[in-house]
C-alpha cells in the first residue's frame, strides 16, 4: 500500500500548540487535484501545502500548492512561511541543494522565501515577500460587516478608513474596530457571509473577513481576528496573506511618500492559539513597493497518509477540479489559436481551390464563437463544473482532430507550391476528400461546441449550501455570468437558472433563498427552442447510428444520443449489448433540453 509522507508545523510561533498549524507535504508527486483535496479536506487545518517539482527548475526551487479544506487559493501567509521552514531542514529538494533563499511557484505568480537559521544551521524563521501588488477593491457597507461578524455599525471604526476589500495576492474585506472588547465580542455568522459574497463576491469570492484594532499607543501594534466560514475556517489563528495586504493598505494611507515601516500584527488571541505576525511594507514615490511577512515555526508531528488513492470513488479520478479546468481551457483555447491561424493560413495560399476557401469561410463564425465560449470557462470559474469540464475534454478532441485535418491539407497540398503540374495533379486526386475531410472536422467542433455550450447553459450558477441545508441564489453573480454567457454565444440564450430571478423580489443584498424543487422545476418552464442545441442532423450523419458494448459504473451518467428536438428521426438505429452498474444511468437515444437539465438537476 502506497504512502505519504507529511510534517505538520505551527506557524508564526515558538510555542508548540500555539500559532496557525500546517500540514506540509514535502513530496506530492503522482498525486492528482482530487487527491490533494481530499487529503487537505482530512487535515481540516486552515490549509495544507502539496510541493511538486518546479515547471523552471532552474530559476525556482519547487511548484507549491495550497489547499483549505474546501478548495485550492493562488497564495497564503502561514503556508509559505511553513513550508519553507520545512524544505530548509531538508539537504536537497527535487536533486538540488536547499539554499537559504527559496523559489516557489504559485497560482499568483512567484513567491521568494529567505530563511534565518541559528548557530547550529537550523532554520528558526522564514521571510516571504508578497506576490503581488496593493489591489483595493470596492467599499463594503458597515451594515454588512456588522451582521458577518454580529456586533454593532457603531463598533466599527472608520477614522482610518472604511470598510474595503484589499489583496496582495488574496483579497479579503478589512475592517477596524473600536477596541479590544468589540474585537472580543466578534462572531461569525454563516447566513449573513452567504449574503455578503452574494454582494462581494466577484472581488472576495467567499469574503474572508478580518477585523481588527490598532494599539493606541503605537498604532504599528495590531490585534486581528479572521473568519471564513464559507471556506470551511470558522476563524484561523494566523492570516499571513490577509496581515500583508492590511499592512500594504494601512502603510499606503501614510503622508510619507517614501518610507518602510514595521508593524507586528497579534492574532489568534481568542482562540488559544496566539500567533506573532511581523511586516515590513515598503513604499516609494507614494506607491507600495514590497510587502515582506516574517515568522517563526515549530515542528510539531510527522508521519504519513497510507493508501494515498485507495478510497476515492473511480469517477472522481475522472473529475476535474477548478484549477484542472482552467489548464484543460488554456489549452484548448492555445490550440484552437493553432487552428484558427492554420485556417487564415491556408486560405490565402489556397485561394484557387475555391471549394476549400469556401468551407474554410462558413466556418469562421464557429471558429469565433468556439473561441469566445472557451475563454468564457476558462474567465468564470462559476462555469467550471464538472459537466463543463467533461464537454471540453471533447472539444479539445474536435480541435485536435480540426488541426490534424488543416496540417495534412497544408503541407500536402502547399509543400511543392511553385510545381504547378504538381499542385493541379494535388487537386484533382485529393481535392474533393480534402474537402469532406475538412466539412467533417469543422462539424465535428461545431457539434462539441454546441454541447459545451448546453452544459454551460444548464450549471447552477451562484447557489451554495446555506445554514441547515438551505439554498442560497446570489443573483449579481448570476446576472454577471449570464450576461457574459450571451455575449460568447452571440445570441439570446443564457443560463437556464436565471428564469428562477424572473418575477420575484430580489432584496437589496440581492440574494434569493431557493429549492432543490425549484431548481428542478427550471427546465418544466423552459421550452424556448432557442435554447435547443443543434445535433448531428446532416444527410451523411443521419443514416445510421450505432450504440453497442457501452459500459458505466458508480454514478456515472453517459447519454449515447443528441439532446434536442432534431432527435434521430429518418434515421436507423441498432442499440446493443449496453450495460450500466451500480448507481449510473445509461440513456440510448434522443432526450429533450428539457429532460436533460432535470436529469443533471437529479444528479
Amino acid at each position: 500500500m502506497p504512502t505519504l509522507d507529511f510534517i505538520t508545523v505551527d506557524v508564526f510561533t515558538t510555542t508548540r500548540f500555539e500559532g496557525n498549524p500546517l500540514a506540509v507535504i514535502p513530496d506530492a508527486r503522482g498525486l492528482s487535484s482530487t487527491e490533494m483535496q481530499r487529503i487537505a479536506t482530512e487535515f481540516n487545518y486552515s490549509e495544507t501545502t502539496f510541493v511538486l517539482p518546479p515547471a523552471d527548475p532552474s530559476s525556482n526551487d519547487a511548484n507549491v500548492r495550497i489547499f483549505t479544506p474546501t478548495t485550492e487559493v493562488p497564495f497564503a501567509g502561514h503556508p509559505n512561511v511553513g513550508t519553507a521552514f520545512v524544505l530548509g531542514q531538508q539537504p536537497s529538494l527535487f536533486g538540488k541543494a536547499v539554499s537559504d533563499t527559496l523559489r516557489f511557484e504559485e497560482k499568483a505568480g512567484i513567491v521568494t522565501v529567505s530563511l534565518a537559521r541559528d548557530d547550529s544551521g537550523s532554520v528558526t524563521s522564514a521571510t516571504i515577500r508578497a506576490p503581488g501588488p496593493l489591489k483595493v477593491g470596492k467599499v463594503v457597507s458597515l451594515e454588512i460587516i456588522a451582521r458577518c461578524a454580529s456586533i454593532a455599525t457603531a463598533q466599527i471604526s472608520i477614522v482610518n478608513h472604511a470598510p474595503v476589500i484589499a489583496s496582495v495576492g488574496l483579497a479579503f474585506a478589512f475592517a477596524e474596530l473600536t477596541s479590544l472588547e468589540a474585537l472580543g465580542a466578534a462572531r461569525p455568522n454563516v447566513s449573513e457571509f452567504h449574503i455578503a459574497a452574494g454582494v462581494h463576491g466577484d472581488e472576495a469570492e467567499s469574503f474572508p473577513l478580518f477585523l481588527y484594532v490598532r494599539d493606541k499607543e503605537d498604532p504599528w501594534r495590531i490585534r486581528a481576528r479572521m473568519f471564513a466560514p464559507l471556506d470551511n475556517v470558522m476563524e484561523d489563528p494566523a492570516t499571513g496573506s490577509a496581515s500583508a495586504a492590511l499592512g500594504a493598505l494601512l502603510v499606503s494611507r501614510v503622508e510619507e511618500q517614501d518610507v518602510t515601516i514595521k508593524a507586528t500584527i497579534e492574532q489568534g488571541v481568542e482562540m488559544g492559539r496566539r500567533s506573532a505576525i511581523e511586516l515590513e511594507v515598503r513604499k516609494e514615490k507614494r506607491e507600495i513597493k514590497d510587502v515582506f511577512v516574517s515568522g517563526s515555526c515549530v515542528r510539531v508531528m510527522k508521519g504519513s497518509v497510507e493508501g494515498t488513492t485507495v478510497g476515492l470513488r473511480r469517477q472522481d479520478a475522472n473529475v476535474m477540479s477548478g484549477i484542472d479546468i482552467l489548464g484543460a481551457a488554456s489549452a484548448a483555447l492555445a490550440l484552437l489559436e493553432s487552428a484558427i491561424a492554420l485556417a487564415a493560413r491556408l486560405r490565402e495560399a489556397q485561394q484557387r481551390r475555391k471549394g476549400l476557401a469556401d468551407v474554410i469561410q462558413r466556418h469562421d463564425e464557429v471558429l469565433s464563437k468556439t473561441r469566445s465560449i472557451i475563454t468564457l470557462v476558462k474567465d468564470e470559474t462559476a462555469l467550471q463544473t464538472a459537466a463543463v469540464a467533461d464537454e471540453l475534454s471533447t472539444l479539445d478532441t474536435a480541435i485536435k482532430g480540426l488541426v490534424d485535418v488543416l496540417s495534412r491539407i497544408r503541407t500536402s497540398g502547399s509543400g511543392k507550391r511553385q510545381n504547378r503540374l504538381y499542385q493541379f495533379a494535388y487537386q484533382f486526386v485529393n481535392g474533393s476528400r480534402d474537402e469532406a475531410d475538412l466539412q467533417a472536422a469543422m462539424a465535428n467542433l461545431g457539434r462539441a461546441k454546441d454541447d459545451l455550450s448546453l452544459s454551460i447553459s444548464v450549471a447552477h450558477v451562484g447557489v451554495s449550501r446555506g445554514m441547515q441545508d438551505t439554498l442560497v441564489l446570489n443573483t449579481r453573480l448570476l446576472e454577471r455570468v449570464d450576461a457574459a454567457v450571451r455575449a460568447a454565444s452571440g445570441e439570446d440564450r443564457g443560463l437556464l437558472i436565471g428564469k428562477l430571478v424572473q418575477g420575484r423580489h430580489v432584496p437589496e443584498s440581492g440574494t434569493l433563498f431557493v429549492t432543490a424543487r425549484d431548481l428542478a422545476s427550471i427546465s418544466h418552464h423552459h421550452s424556448d427552442s432557442s435554447t435547443r442545441m443543434p445535433t448531428a442532423n446532416d444527410a451523411e450523419q443521419r443514416s445510421r447510428h450505432i450504440v453497442a458494448r457501452n459500459m458505466t459504473a458508480d454514478q456515472a451518467l453517459q447519454i449515447n444520443g443528441p439532446i434536442g428536438n432534431h432527435g434521430w428521426h429518418a434515421s436507423s438505429h441498432v442499440v446493443q449489448d449496453n450495460k450500466a452498474t451500480g448507481s449510473s444511468a445509461q440513456i440510448n437515444g434522443a432526450m429533450s433540453v428539457e429532460a436533460f437539465s432535470a436529469l443533471l438537476g437529479a444528479r
